[in-house]
Formats: structure tokens, C-alpha cells, sequence
């Protein structure tokens, strides 16, 4: 024999031999379908949707479609995918549906392995799919009933997230599925943060617990994320909120201490008292005969008292509108105060003296004066109480003073200047701040205890950070353009250095 036969032969033998070798892939065995005895229609929500939710859906729903197949209605299966329909109504055993599920035909489903951990149809669910089939795969999706959440546990409170704004004014903290923001200044609570839709708990931010927390630049938005949603929400700036209309500019007004009641004059000079929560009027109070230039509620906030330019003081029980008390003054009055509890009230007017008043018990009502307390040098504009108010006011006036007052001893214990004419003063309820009001447009705020100016209050304090961040980043830039202006003259300067060499090199070449 030729040698090249005998080796061509010999190698067509190695082939045959490596390919019989080879192993084949295995048969998957088809899944018997059981037959199912029964004369009632199946349901396909409660009976076929279930088999179908737990080995299909996973990859054949709305969101994520393979082959365009989606088996969530009886509307969707008729449709089919990319291979055509996928039941023929009345012939279950040719639909292709029953053909992939019970390995008679490719692709058979779920494949193996795959990453659902989806199990293949038992033969009593292929059976129940059959029949459901030849029944004619009819069949709805009710509306499904809204989940009952149950709220996040009391005792569980985890503060996964904080952030503070820019500023340094707000701080936000989350506590399981609520979120708190913070004054970070008189560390305060400001509010808890509530969403409407989270029905099921009181106060709640998110259904599940809060994991992240970030302010915005200016500190007017709150982003926080929580499991699969994020929530944006807006802080509102300069708004206000009206229980209703002044008649007139130049109306008094008070607050009493409890936050129940608000009193405001009016111009036929009678006083209106209103409930705050209802803003419904509760009685009108009348008596003076010139307009009422200054309210004032006592601290239990039983009685409130009024001054009017027709130079007199009146005291009313708010309960039932009655005047307990009256008294007619020489000079014009335009502030009150209570001190002492409700034993005793302070005026202040015209004539730049603050006048100590002793309110009358319930058998008589003449008030009777006590002490006069003299410094001003023009018109008093403005008093009130510094807390818990046994002994010291403060008081303002047109010469641009506010003073300090031991009201026992008589004495000034420290004058506050201003530039210009006092027209209000508040003095915190731990009595260690006061804050006055001039002509200027401007509020100033005080340490009481020393005397000194923490901060003067002008202008719009977003306008002036948005000033000050614009002059922050004008000086950034103008540093950036001398940084480059200095780096473009080095560059020049080393060009013209590198030209006169490469001259004198081409000169001496």
C-alpha cells in the first residue's frame, strides 16, 4: 500500500474515533400531564395566575418581557410573543404554552438553572393549565386589594442619616421612618416631616426606614432616600400665615401666653377678641372713645389689658368680656406691661416716664399708682416684662434708649443705645435675650445679662448670603485670574527665552 494512503487512512480512522467519543447532550424526559376530573370552569386569577406567579413570572411580566411574552392576563397569553400565541383557546395540547412547560417542545421552561429559582409544573398544575386551556383561557384580573402596611414598631428608632444645611442653620435627623429638622442655633425642634400618603403611621416620612438625608445649596430643599423611593421636600420661605385682616396699619395687637386668644383693635376704638385655632370671634370689647394704642394679655391669661389715646387703662376678664378695672391719666399712654404676677402693671407714654400701677382685687376697681421710674428723655414707645416678671422690665423710647429696670429699687440697671427712635421690644421667655426695633428698619438682639449686641437683624437674610456667597466666589475668581494671568506671562517669558536660543542656534548653524 501507497504510504500517503496508509496515513490518510489512518487519520480518517482517529477522526471517527474522536467524534464517536464525544458525548451526547442528554434528553430531558417530557413531564406527564395529569388528566383533571372536574365540570366547573377554572379560575385563573386564584388557580392558574398563582402556578404562573411563582415559576413564570419572573421573567414574562410588564416590566421585564423576554421573547415579548407576558403571562399576567388571559388577554396578554392570547397575544403571545415573538413565537405567536402562546394558548390556542379549546386545544390545549397544541398550544405552545403546555408544549415549553412539559418539555415536549424547545425551549423548554424555566430553563435550568435559572437565576428565578423557578421550579418546573408538576403534573397536576400542567393538568390544571390543560383543562383551563381547552375551557377556552378565559378568565380576568380582579383589581388587587391595597396592602395592609404595618407600621415600623415603636421601640425601633435608628437614626441611619443626619445633614445640615449649608448655612449652618438647620440640622435633619431620621429616626426609623420619620424625619426631624432642627434650629440648630437654639436647638429647637422645628418640625416633623409627614407625608400625607403613609397613612398607617403618625408623623411618617417613608413606609421604610429612612437611609439617607441631604440638603440643597441654599437649604430650601430635603432629599431623602429610603427602600426603593426618594422624596424631595421644599422648606417654604418668608411665608406667612393670616388668622385674617387688620382694618387698619396702625392697629394693637396681643397674643396671650397659652397661644389661645389674639385681641386687635379696630377703628370704631372697641377690641375684637378671637380663639386662634377657629379665628371665630368670641366677644367685642368696648369702652374706649379714641383709638387703642397698646394689648396686653396678664400671664395666666385671664385678663387683658388696654391703653388708648383717650388717656385712659382698661383691664377686661377675658371670660366673659367684662371691664374689672379703669382708670383715667394726665399724659397720653402708648405701652403696658404686667409684672408681679397679675398684682401690678407698668405704663409708659408722653410724658417719658414708666408709671407702676397696682391692679385693684375684685372689690374695688381704681388702679392705685406705686412708682414713677424716670431716664427717658422722650415719649415711651414700648414695654414689656423680663421673666418670671416679679421685678424687672425693660422699656424703649423715642430718644432711642432702651432701659434696663429694677422696677423695686427703682434704678436703671443698663441703658441699650439705638440710632434712631425705639418702636418694639420682646424679651425672651428665659428673660436672657431682648430684642428692640427702631425707625431704621432694623432689629437689634441683646445678651440681658451683660448688656451686650449679638446681632443686628437688617435686610433679607438670603439676599445678604446670596451677596455674600456672589462676593465669596467673585474672589475665588479674580484670585483664579491672576493665577493665570501670572502663569500666561511665565509661558510668554520662557517662549521668548526658547526663540532667542533657537535663533542664536540657527545663527551659529
Amino acid at each position: 500500500m501507497n504510504p500517503i494512503c496508509t496515513v490518510v487512512v489512518f487519520g480518517l480512522g482517529l477522526a471517527a474515533t474522536l467524534v464517536a467519543a464525544e458525548p451526547e447532550t442528554p434528553q430531558v424526559p417530557a413531564i406527564p400531564i395529569r388528566e383533571v376530573q372536574r365540570t366547573d370552569a377554572v379560575d385563573f386569577e386564584r388557580e392558574i395566575l398563582l402556578m404562573l406567579k411563582n415559576n413564570c413570572l419572573a421573567c414574562h411580566n410588564q416590566t421585564k418581557a423576554k421573547a415579548d411574552l407576558i403571562l399576567e392576563t388571559p388577554q396578554t397569553i392570547l397575544k403571545g410573543g415573538e413565537s405567536g400565541p402562546a394558548v390556542l383557546p379549546g386545544k390545549g395540547s397544541e398550544s405552545l404554552l403546555m408544549q415549553v412547560a412539559s418539555h415536549q417542545k424547545k425551549p423548554l421552561m424555566p430553563p435550568r438553572e435559572n437565576k428565578a429559582a423557578a421550579s418546573n409544573l408538576t403534573p397536576e398544575q400542567l393538568g390544571l393549565l390543560k383543562l383551563w386551556i381547552d375551557q377556552g383561557a378565559r378568565g380576568e384580573v380582579r383589581t388587587a386589594a391595597p396592602l395592609d402596611w404595618h407600621p415600623v414598631p415603636d421601640a425601633l428608632n435608628p437614626i441611619y442619616a443626619v445633614a445640615l444645611s449649608q448655612d449652618g442653620q438647620l440640622a435633619a435627623a431620621s429616626r426609623a421612618n420619620r424625619i426631624f429638622v432642627y434650629h440648630v442655633p437654639s436647638k429647637r425642634l422645628l418640625t416633623v416631616l409627614t407625608d400625607p400618603k403613609v397613612t398607617n403611621d403618625v408623623e411618617a416620612a417613608h413606609r421604610d426606614l429612612v437611609q439617607s438625608l441631604a440638603f440643597n445649596p441654599d437649604a430650601t430643599l430635603l432629599a431623602s432616600g429610603s427602600y426603593r423611593e426618594v422624596k424631595l421636600w421644599r422648606r417654604p420661605v418668608n411665608v406667612r400665615k393670616s388668622l385674617f385682616q387688620l382694618a387698619e396699619t396702625n392697629s394693637a395687637l396681643a397674643l396671650s401666653a397659652d397661644g389661645k386668644w389674639i385681641a386687635v383693635s379696630l377703628p370704631d376704638n372697641s377690641i375684637e377678641l378671637r380663639e386662634t385655632a377657629t379665628r371665630k370671634l368670641a366677644r367685642t370689647l368696648t369702652g374706649h372713645e379714641k383709638p387703642v394704642t397698646s394689648l396686653k394679655f396678664s400671664p395666666s391669661c385671664h385678663r387683658l389689658c388696654s391703653v388708648s389715646s383717650d388717656k385712659s387703662l382698661r383691664i377686661w376678664n377675658v371670660s366673659d368680656g367684662t371691664a374689672c378695672a379703669s382708670t383715667n391719666l394726665t399724659p397720653e399712654i402708648s405701652a403696658v406691661t404686667w409684672l408681679a404676677g397679675e398684682s401690678q402693671l407698668a405704663s409708659g407714654g408722653a410724658d417719658h416716664l414708666v408709671r407702676i400701677w397696682r391692679v385693684p382685687d375684685s372689690s374695688s376697681n381704681a388702679l392705685t399708682l406705686v412708682k414713677e421710674l424716670s431716664g427717658h428723655e422722650d415719649a415711651v414707645t414700648a414695654l414689656d416684662t423680663v421673666p418670671p416678671g416679679e421685678g424687672q422690665i425693660v422699656s424703649g423710647s423715642k430718644d432711642g434708649a432702651v432701659r434696663h429696670w429694677d422696677v423695686a429699687k427703682g434704678e436703671t440697671l443698663r441703658i441699650l443705645k439705638h440710632e434712631a427712635a425705639v418702636t418694639a421690644i420682646a424679651v425672651s421667655g428665659d428673660g436672657k435675650r431682648l430684642v428692640s426695633a427702631d425707625l431704621t428698619n432694623a432689629a437689634r438682639l441683646w445678651n440681658l445679662e451683660d448688656g451686650k449686641l449679638i446681632a443686628e437683624l437688617k435686610g433679607d437674610r438670603y439676599a445678604q448670603e446670596a451677596a455674600a456667597e456672589a462676593e465669596r466666589a467673585l474672589a475665588v475668581a479674580a484670585a483664579d485670574v491672576g493665577h493665570y494671568k501670572s502663569s500666561l506671562e511665565a509661558a510668554e517669558k520662557q517662549n521668548q527665552t526658547q526663540s532667542d536660543r533657537l535663533k542664536k542656534a540657527e545663527e551659529a548653524f
